[in-house]
């Protein structure tokens, strides 16, 4: 697969991904990350899956949905090094910003995307 199909693809798992934020069934994430899935959020906190899940659990369904402004894709075999940047809804952008930048990388395997890492920065407003 080329650049730009899996530049779609991996668009359309953040606009679930970012859909599934706040709704009462986990199975998005239960499916697409990985059991040794890290995540470090824009303030340097760490998490595997497990406390990610906790972490989203009191989001609720009405939260502004973040929206992704920005994908490089960068495939290297069945593992995917992505970046960019994301718009964080207003009522949950933290002081410095709303927009995040980000880095991940993803495993194609089978036919199904596996998230394997996520980093995230806020990008400050120029002042």
């Amino acid at each position: 697969m080329t650049a730009e199909p899996l530049r779609q693809d991996l668009l359309r798992l953040y606009e679930e991904w970012f859909t599934a934020l706040g709704q009462d069934d986990p199975s998005f994430f239960e499916r697409t990350l990985s059991d040794d899935w890290h995540y470090t959020d824009v303030r340097g906190t760490n998490r595997g899956k497990q406390e990610y899940l906790e972490y989203i659990a009191p989001l609720r369904s009405d939260v502004p949905v973040n929206r992704v402004v920005d994908l490089v894709v960068r495939p290297f075999g069945d593992l995917v090094l992505v970046h960019g940047d994301y718009e964080v809804g207003e009522e949950f952008a933290p002081p410095e910003g709303s927009t995040t930048r980000f880095t991940a990388v993803w495993q194609h395997q089978d036919g199904n995307w596996t998230a394997l890492a996520h980093h995230a920065t806020v990008l400050r407003s120029a002042t």
